[in-house]
């Protein structure tokens, strides 16, 4: 018999504009491919929710062109991570039963890598992008992961990492703090959209686990990773927030 998920695990943190729409394009990427109607409906509303929010941005972005061009940093970025997925991909092919650290590299590829897709955040949007290498980075420092990759591989590989993600949300004005003043009350009802519509999609997808089929649990989950994920850097202290000032540049 297939318990049903925790609902609590998937609450919500508060969600700023850049950290909404990375999780609204994550949880779209992770849907199933054979949704309810309901879960479509729900679906259909998170779709829609972040279009407009998405308009929106784009009707405020300042007319001068950013400081610093983010496509070379942005490039830096997707190199340092995919370098470090093959790196671990290419020592997880190795036999596990003759090299015991072949089992090790599988391992930290899983925790750090996730999905189907487990690069594709590396082809989000900028300002969602950096949102979901924070998470990223997140996962490998709460789990602390960092020791266990330096023995593996050696600390380039996330020194890297680390380099270019404070390259990136300064070449985005993420980390850069923000004028206190400009706070647009533009991007705050399509915000609240947003948000109401991830909730109601969670709602919807929780509705479908039936405990006497495991699979709808596995689905469910599955569905909702991305949360599990955005929770966790929400929990960590000195973590830098995402400004709602960001560049809402098109997809890398």
């Amino acid at each position: 018999m297939s318990e049903r998920l925790n609902p609590t695990e998937y609450r919500l943190p508060v969600l700023d504009v850049p950290m909404a729409m990375a999780l609204a394009t994550a949880l779209l990427s992770a849907a199933p491919k054979d949704p309810s109607e309901n879960v479509r409906e729900a679906l259909d509303e998170v779709s829609a929710a972040l279009a407009t929010l998405e308009k929106r941005r784009e009707e405020r972005r300042p007319a001068a062109a950013p400081a610093v061009d983010p496509r070379p940093v942005d490039a830096l970025v997707d190199r340092a991570w995919s370098a470090l997925y093959s790196a671990l991909d290419s020592h997880a092919s190795l036999p596990t039963d003759l090299y015991p650290r072949a089992a090790e590299a599988a391992a930290l590829r899983d925790r750090i890598f996730v999905g189907e897709q487990p690069r594709a955040f590396l082809r989000l949007r900028y300002a969602a992008e950096w949102a979901e290498v924070k998470a990223h980075l997140n996962v490998i420092d709460e789990q602390k992961l960092e020791p266990r990759l330096n023995k593996l591989l050696g600390p380039d590989f996330l020194d890297e990492i680390r380099r270019t993600f404070e390259l990136y949300g300064a070449a985005l004005g993420i980390t850069t703090p923000a004028p206190p003043a400009i706070v647009s009350e533009s991007l705050l009802e399509p915000l609240r959209s947003l948000t109401a519509a991830l909730n109601d999609y969670v709602i919807a997808v929780l509705a479908t686990v039936r405990r006497n089929k495991p699979e709808t649990r596995n689905a469910a989950a599955a569905a909702l990773e991305p949360i599990l994920r955005l929770r966790r850097p929400s929990a960590s202290p000195g973590s830098p927030t995402p400004s709602p000032q960001d560049d809402p540049s098109p997809p890398a």
